[in-house]
């Protein structure tokens, strides 16, 4: 889901207004964590100019 867009000249614009703001702390949070949450999750997000880059983080649950 695109959560956020930032443009230079116009700053900050956020579609699903829940999460504005939230570009200061990026995170995830999952309720009721569950064995079969275990797994990697990617955020992705483009930049200008630098284009597209990607945060990786993989949850193992023991």
């Amino acid at each position: 889901h695109n959560i956020a867009v930032f443009h230079p000249t116009y700053g900050a614009s956020f579609p699903n207004k829940d999460f504005e703001g939230s570009l200061e702390n990026p995170s995830i949070k999952i309720d009721k964590l569950r064995m079969d949450d275990a797994g990697r999750y990617i955020c992705e997000y483009a930049t200008y100019p630098s284009g597209n880059e990607q945060g990786l983080t993989t949850l193992i649950m023991l």
